[in-house]
């Protein structure tokens, strides 16, 4: 009766094993394809709000803003995916389409989103190439802040992140 026990004990971990080895492979699969997506669609609406800025388009600006929040509040709760900075990038898009939309875009913010636009691609980029399973969720609140200081980023760009991370 031991023996059987142990047999099912075993079966049993081998299973749950089995299916969370699934699930996590899943799971980064679906991130992964995710945040190839949102790359994509943030460097298309990069590109076109540059154009629309430039060119004061406010239709064309307003449109940028619309596709860009429709897909972070379709992805609400995704700020703890593994490819936290693909998601960043389209938060980058609509912070400097705020400012072109308005026409109170300074030189410093332009020059900052500027910033926050290449390390965000090019951070985006590296986690697409080297995807890993819950990173984000590894990394505390504080220890996300502390990071984010570490970076230069103000107080007052940690909170606005904050709270789209939130989202």
């Amino acid at each position: 009766m031991m023996a059987l026990r142990v047999v099912l004990a075993a079966s049993a971990l081998c299973a749950s094993t089995a299916y969370s080895d699934t699930t996590s492979s899943i799971t980064l699969k679906d991130d992964l394809s995710q945040a190839k997506s949102n790359q994509s669609l943030a460097q298309q609406l990069w590109a076109r709000n540059n154009d629309a800025c430039l060119t004061r388009d406010t239709t064309a600006l307003a449109e940028v803003m619309r596709s860009a929040n429709e897909r972070l509040h379709a992805q609400r709760g995704a700020s703890s995916s593994s490819f936290s900075s693909c998601r960043q990038m389209l938060t980058d898009v609509l912070f400097i389409n705020g400012g072109c939309y308005t026409g109170k875009l300074t030189q410093g913010e332009l020059d900052h989103a500027r910033g926050n636009w290449e390390q965000d691609s090019a951070s985006c980029s590296a986690q697409i190439a080297n995807p890993r399973v819950s990173s984000s969720e590894d990394q505390s609140e504080v220890e996300w802040e502390a990071e984010q200081r570490k970076k230069g980023t103000s107080e007052e760009d940690i909170k606005m992140m904050k709270a789209i991370r939130g989202l």
